[in-house]
C-alpha cells in the first residue's frame, strides 16, 4: 500500500503536524505545539469487522472482533490531549511514546495493565 501515517515535531518553529502519507506527499496540517507536560500511552476497545465471502447466490456474511488498541497521547495536563497515533501493536505504541518523551524532554506515563 502507498498510503501511511506519522508525525512530525519541529521544535525550532513550535510546531507538529499529523500526516498521512500519499506516494511523496504528507498531508496533514500545522498545529502549534503547546506546553506538553508528558506523553501518555493507554488502551481502548475497537470493532474490526470482517467480511466473509459465501459461495455464489448467497449473502455476504460478516463478524465484528473486538481489538485492542493502544494509543499514544501528548498530554498538556489529564483533561486536554492529542491523540497522536492508535496500533495494534504495543511496542510500536511503546516506542514512538519514548521517541516523543526523549525528544520533547517530558514524562513518559504508561496507563497500560498488563
Amino acid at each position: 500500500m502507498f498510503e501511511s501515517k506519522g508525525l512530525i515535531i519541529d521544535k525550532e518553529k513550535k510546531r507538529f503536524k499529523k500526516y498521512v502519507s500519499f506516494l511523496f506527499f504528507k498531508i496533514g496540517e500545522w498545529k502549534p505545539l503547546r506546553k506538553f507536560t508528558f506523553v501518555a500511552v493507554t488502551t481502548v476497545m475497537g470493532a474490526q469487522t470482517l467480511n466473509n465471502p459465501s459461495l455464489p447466490m448467497m449473502s455476504v456474511g460478516s463478524s465484528t472482533l473486538k481489538v485492542r488498541l493502544f494509543c499514544v497521547y501528548l498530554c498538556v495536563d489529564r483533561n486536554r490531549k492529542i491523540l497522536v497515533m492508535k496500533s495494534k501493536v504495543k511496542q510500536e505504541a511503546l516506542t514512538l511514546a519514548q521517541g516523543i518523551s526523549d525528544y520533547l524532554n517530558i514524562d513518559l506515563v504508561n496507563y497500560i495493565k498488563e
